[in-house]
């Protein structure tokens, strides 16, 4: 097996749904944008030797529709020999998108293979336009369509986690992300990009406006907003958002040769499944597997990032393995409740994050990050300071 390293790992600002700063952009125009600037980071990389390109979004239709890792790899002027997919399994596609990407290098098949996730919750409705669900499994199993939200509900029942530590936990989530902020954390990730969709604004867009939708001061005052009389509310889940992510990996005797900076080395990755009416587990499943088989104790690891899709939904991983929520390690720069849920883009996001917080913080050789998917799935990877 080859040696897999990280060398660029760009995102672009997270964007408000339907008013936020990606709104009246195309999804296939915003990715293809961050594409190209993350590309052209690198100047010592030939793209003549870019293998293949794997692209993470979960609602595959309308402007994301027709094989959109194609029409990027095309658009940002790739060579044409670049194989390129675009991966569904929902909130974990842009993990799996690396995987695939890691795997093809490892596998001795590719010197560099590029991974990246797209989501527009502006253009394309949670569900897509013509939601399905398959009439056999909803008599057997209807839980395997269960939203969120009710998951969240479900393990705040089953863990006994309370609103008003719901509502603690993301308020902490919130104040981490306006502090990454105020102290520039998020300006070596974010890759400023001008709308060119919008010939009105061409100004580059270069901070996340989805920390704007909810302030910590407010969270008491949000209803219920899944059950009657339930505990998760808008304020204390993630919202969805629109965003990209870019990561360029190589082998790392490619890197070394070319020089180009290794951001991290890719360990490894472990997948994970959880009852579906108990997503968000997969996280915390998927997260103590990639430290068991690299031999990795959950005390030795550095930066975590661990997806939020709710607040309850957090509380009870850390309670299945463990940790504190008050753990400095966990989610520095906010997570998802601050900074958003954008589906197909989310795991590339966590890992655009997790890269570089192990190259600024001195907490430990290695990172991991992980998250759940709507159905009970569950993904992660770990990263080692090179």
């Amino acid at each position: 097996m080859n040696d897999v390293v990280l060398v660029a790992a760009r995102r672009s600002a997270i964007g408000q749904p339907k008013t936020g700063c990606w709104s009246n952009c195309r999804p296939d125009d915003l990715l293809t944008g961050i594409l190209i600037g993350t590309l052209e980071s690198l100047p010592g990389l030939n793209t003549k030797d870019i293998g293949r390109f794997f692209v993470g979004c979960a609602l595959q239709e309308g402007e994301q529709g027709m094989n959109l890792a194609r029409t990027c790899t095309i658009a940002a002027g790739l060579p044409k020999q670049v194989f390129s997919a675009t991966i569904n399994s929902l909130d974990c596609s842009s993990m799996s998108a690396l995987e695939y990407a890691y795997l093809a290098i490892a596998a001795g098949g590719e010197r560099i293979a590029l991974a990246g996730g797209v989501e527009s919750m502006s253009r394309i409705p949670i569900g897509g336009w013509n939601p399905s669900p398959s009439p056999r499994l909803m008599d057997v199993y209807p839980e395997a369509y269960i939203p969120a939200g009710i998951a969240a509900e479900n393990l705040a029942r089953r863990f006994g986690i309370t609103r008003e530590e719901q509502d603690a936990y993301a308020r902490f989530s919130y104040l981490k992300a306006d502090h990454a902020r105020e102290e520039g954390f998020f300006d070596a990730e974010i890759l400023p990009f001008s709308r060119i969709c919008d010939t009105s604004n061409r100004d580059p867009i270069g901070r996340d406006d989805i920390i704007d939708h909810a302030s910590p001061d407010d969270l008491e005052d949000f209803q219920p907003a899944f059950l009657a009389g339930g505990t998760v509310t808008r304020g204390n889940s993630a919202p969805y958002c629109d965003g990209a992510a870019v990561l360029i990996l190589t082998e790392e005797t490619y890197a070394r040769e070319h020089d180009l900076p290794i951001v991290a080395k890719v360990k490894g990755f472990a997948t994970a499944g959880a009852p579906a009416e108990y997503m968000g587990l997969s996280a915390s499943e998927s997260l103590a597997e990639v430290l068991v088989r690299h031999g990795v104790e959950i005390s030795e690891a550095g930066p975590i990032e661990l997806h939020e899709t709710s607040a309850a939904q957090v509380l009870a991983c850390l309670m299945e393995l463990g940790l504190d929520p008050d753990d400095r390690r966990l989610n520095a720069c906010g997570g998802g409740i601050a900074l958003g849920n954008g589906l197909g883009s989310t795991g590339a996001r966590l890992v655009v994050t997790l890269a570089h917080r192990l190259a600024r913080e001195d907490a430990g050789r290695y990172g991991v990050a992980a998250l759940p998917a709507i159905g009970g799935m569950g993904s992660a990877v770990l990263l080692e300071k090179p």
